[in-house]
């Protein structure tokens, strides 16, 4: 190499100690702010669900009015369509109730929420009798995770005492 290509690589991974820390903070609260609007939309499911108990006149039409009317003014200030804010009601519903130690993994920024969706697409085919079983399996085995193999090894340059995230 010569002294400009290494003084260059030098400076770069002098800038990427500084940048890295960052990006892992900005990341980190991102997904602490994702965990946030997933309880957030959970509750707002609730409130339909406790909407939907009072107006329960046996027509789907009627059942349906809460949730959808709920959605509906999310939608309107997220500028999105009611029917993907009804999805996400009822998938946060899922991940607070049925996933709270994905929740707690997202909330503290060991997870994205493609994770998330990952797990939850896993865990919808798996009998509601094993869940509780696997459940803490999966906590334990997220606990030891660790780059899958045959994955190069990481050439990192965060600065020491950096999380490091597998």
């Amino acid at each position: 190499m010569t002294g400009t290509v290494r003084d260059a690589e030098e400076r770069a991974t002098a800038r990427m100690r500084q940048l890295l820390p960052r990006l892992i903070d900005t990341q980190a609260r991102i997904a602490a702010l994702q965990a946030e609007q997933e309880r957030l939309l959970a509750e707002a499911h609730r409130v339909a669900d406790e909407w939907a108990a009072h107006t329960a006149t046996g027509i789907s039409r009627d059942a349906e009015l809460p949730y959808r009317s709920v959605a509906a003014e999310v939608a309107t200030v997220w500028r999105v369509s009611d029917r993907t804010v009804q999805r996400r009601m009822g998938t946060a519903v899922t991940l607070v109730d049925d996933y709270p130690e994905t929740l707690a993994s997202l909330q503290a920024g060991r997870i994205g929420r493609g994770h998330v969706r990952v797990i939850e697409t896993a865990g919808a085919i798996i009998d509601d009798r094993r869940c509780g079983a696997l459940s803490s399996e999966t906590s334990s085995t997220t606990r030891r995770a660790r780059r899958p193999p045959g994955w190069p090894p990481s050439r990192s340059v965060a600065p020491s005492g950096t999380p490091a995230r597998p």
